[in-house]
């Protein structure tokens, strides 16, 4: 994916036709790819981190809590609970 990425980002700046098109414009869309891409990754790091905490949560919960933690309604609302205060 890399690879591919810096080929297009390096065609967006070396491409003629973007320059007659509107001066710059090759740049500024090699930018936003990679700013997107940037995005992407700082996205899929945060969730890996959110299931993390959310499964050692869930983990502390049924090892504090042996026998609430056997019900499943009592777990899911904590759960629940944690994942809207993370959010917020």
């Amino acid at each position: 994916m890399k690879e591919y990425m810096s080929y297009v980002n390096e065609r967006l700046l070396t491409d003629q036709r973007l320059e007659r098109i509107s001066p710059g414009i090759g740049k500024l869309l090699s930018e936003h790819s990679r700013a997107v891409l940037l995005v992407q990754q700082i996205q899929e790091e945060l969730q890996d981190e959110f299931k993390a905490h959310i499964e050692k949560y869930t983990n502390d919960l049924k090892k504090n809590y042996r026998i609430r933690a056997r019900v499943s309604e009592w777990l899911n609302e904590c759960v629940q609970k944690e994942t809207v205060s993370v959010c917020i």
